[in-house]
């Protein structure tokens, strides 16, 4: 599931026509977010922003995956 705004401009008015005046112009613009890549990239793509200059937090989808396999060879893990 991916959680954005429906419509970019209900998020921020405007933000649309100034990322593409300025990119318009030349000039790279990034995103920088202390959310989670994962819900910011599709307002990047929404918006012409390059996945490269999106810079958010990462889910790390692995770390349940390793808690897993370390409960089946009966190691204990503690994941908090």
């Amino acid at each position: 599931m991916v959680f954005k705004c429906t419509h970019i401009s209900n998020c921020a008015q405007g933000i649309k026509e100034l990322v593409g005046a300025l990119q318009s112009r030349g000039v790279a613009v990034y995103l920088i977010s202390g959310g989670f890549r994962e819900l910011t990239v599709p307002i990047a793509r929404e918006l012409g922003v390059p996945c490269e200059n999106v810079f958010a937090n990462r889910m790390n989808w692995q770390a349940r995956l390793v808690c897993l396999q370390r409960q089946n060879t009966g190691v204990r893990t503690i994941v908090g």
